[in-house]
């Protein structure tokens, strides 16, 4: 992994977050901290790995009102999820691009993760 990677990593697992009990953990990076030459492709897998964790997503602000989710489970079939902002994926990995700035996103993606899921 490239220093800017590393960088990238180190500022979004400084925001874990979870919810739902613990049942869902995310991390983010805002547009302040967004590097478009940094690898950010895995960062999702970090929150899957937390045990106890059954939704775990990325979001990246990469313009302003513009917010990228990658979301992962093992358990719930998170292309439902996605498809709801028009994105799409598999069961168990899949992504969608919100057109709302990362906190607007945010909270919508815990909102819909609520009625679909817990």
């Amino acid at each position: 992994m490239e220093w800017r990677s590393v960088k990238a990593l180190r500022e979004a697992l400084d925001t874990m977050t979870f919810a739902f009990e613990g049942r869902v953990a995310y991390m983010y990076t805002d547009l302040e901290h967004y590097d478009p030459l940094a690898d950010m492709d895995s960062f999702s897998s970090y929150p899957r790995r937390i045990i106890g964790t059954e939704i775990a997503f990325y979001l990246k602000e990469v313009e302003p009102g513009l917010t990228r989710a990658s979301i992962r489970s093992r358990r719930y079939d998170v292309s439902k999820l996605a498809l709801i902002f028009h994105g799409g994926g598999h069961a168990k990995a899949a992504g969608c691009t919100i057109h709302l700035p990362l906190q607007q996103a945010t909270e919508a993606i815990l909102k819909e993760i609520g009625k679909l899921y817990f």
